[in-house]
């Protein structure tokens, strides 16, 4: 061994001995403890080591590092394992449950006045449905036997009814604008003796009598029936009759006369006046169906066979455009034509001399005869007349015009 060799052996045996003899071991190999308190128990994998597998310098160097463990002891657990709990709760919640209900339950079966302006439905009580039973009953959708009280599916039935026959919505309701136009109609029609049957008919096939005659005189008077159909027994000519009215007004054409369909009879037929202008009529008014128009009397009459069904007053064409006489025939209907020529409306057209025609005049209606006259058309000046002229006469019919 060299000289340095032993010199180093000889300072390091120094070196021991001073460390023994000043007290100073302990730092040099420590005895280990075991852990302090319980609380930092499990929070490393060696803290909880019995002395005697701590007593090597690697245990109490493990020791040393131990009391950071407790950032991950279990104190920190709960306020992890409860956070999710706090932010999962809204989750569950969230989804309001009254959302999906309204959706479920939004639709409504049963109609209410607050809300979508019925007056009445099936089901409701009281003197409102009264009301519209009794006047339902007065145009013949219901017996008296049905004024009840209580709008029940006879009444529905017969509002459907009502209201298809008004172009309204066939739903059965009795909206604001249905009982005003029930009332109003059912109002117009005026009471009387006559003796219904149980299902609302003022006279069928079978019935006899003075009213089967007033049907059948103002039916006459519209040029539906001929004055020897007047007989008072309700036959099949007169049935045929009732059907043609019933269609031309739009109703249902059953051939039976309700309590309706006898107030638009005597109405309408009321309205057609007659008078001895018959004797006065060109002889070629007198056969067939003709519109003959008197140019000096400023009139015009709906002949049938001779029998004068409507007379009217018209104008005729200005000194320049005069209406141009003689026979004629109606060539071509239209129920709105519009003059390019002199830019108007011309309800109620019947063509019967190039451009020379039968129509409803807005002008005539409000001025009359303090103008100078028509550009050769023959006008009239009630809207429901021309109508009603329009629906009678058909392509082909005579049309004769008279100075």
């Amino acid at each position: 061994m060299s000289n340095a060799h032993t010199r180093v052996l000889v300072a390091t045996a120094a070196a021991a001995s001073l460390i023994a003899g000043s007290g100073l071991a302990a730092f040099a190999a420590p005895t280990p403890e075991p852990s302090p308190t319980p609380s930092v128990t499990g929070a490393s994998v060696t803290g909880a080591s019995s002395p005697e597998t701590s007593a090597t310098p690697e245990a109490a160097a493990q020791e040393t590092t131990s009391p950071a463990a407790p950032t991950a002891t279990p104190t920190t657990a709960p306020t992890t394992a409860s956070a999710p709990a706090t932010t999962q709760a809204p989750a569950t919640v969230a989804p309001s449950p009254v959302r999906v209900s309204a959706a479920t339950t939004a639709p409504t079966t049963t109609p209410t006045a607050s809300t979508s302006g019925a007056v009445a439905w099936l089901g409701s009580t009281g003197p409102t449905v009264r009301t519209i039973q009794y006047n339902l009953s007065k145009l013949g959708l219901l017996t008296s036997a049905d004024i009840t009280n209580t709008f029940d599916a006879r009444t529905e039935a017969a509002v459907k009814k009502f209201q298809a026959a008004r172009g309204r919505v066939a739903n059965g309701i009795v909206g604001k604008y249905d009982y005003y136009l029930i009332t109003k109609w059912g109002g117009a029609v005026k009471t009387t003796t006559t003796t219904t049957t149980t299902t609302g008919a003022v006279a069928q096939v079978g019935s006899t009598g003075a009213t089967v005659r007033s049907i059948q005189y103002n039916l006459s008077k519209l040029g539906l029936m001929s004055s020897a159909d007047i007989t008072g027994y309700y036959g099949t000519r007169t049935e045929a009759a009732v059907k043609k009215f019933q269609a031309a007004r739009g109703r249902v054409a059953n051939g039976i006369v309700g309590k309706y369909d006898y107030y638009l009879i005597t109405k309408w037929g009321g309205a057609v006046k007659t008078s001895p202008a018959a004797s006065k009529l060109d002889s070629r008014c007198r056969t067939g169906r003709a519109v003959c128009i008197d140019k000096g009397d400023r009139k015009m009459y709906w002949v049938i066979n001779g029998q004068i069904k409507a007379q009217y007053d018209v104008r005729t064409g200005r000194p320049g455009l005069e209406t141009r006489s003689g026979a004629f025939s109606v060539y071509r209907k239209h129920p709105n034509w519009y003059s390019t020529l002199y830019r108007v409306y011309m309800p109620y057209t019947m063509f019967f001399s190039g451009g020379q025609a039968i129509h409803y005049s807005a002008e005539f209606a409000r001025i009359g005869y303090s103008g100078a006259g028509s550009h050769g058309c023959v006008n009239m000046r009630s809207m429901s007349d021309a109508k009603w002229l329009y629906e009678q006469v058909r392509v082909g019919d005579k049309v004769i015009v008279t100075a």
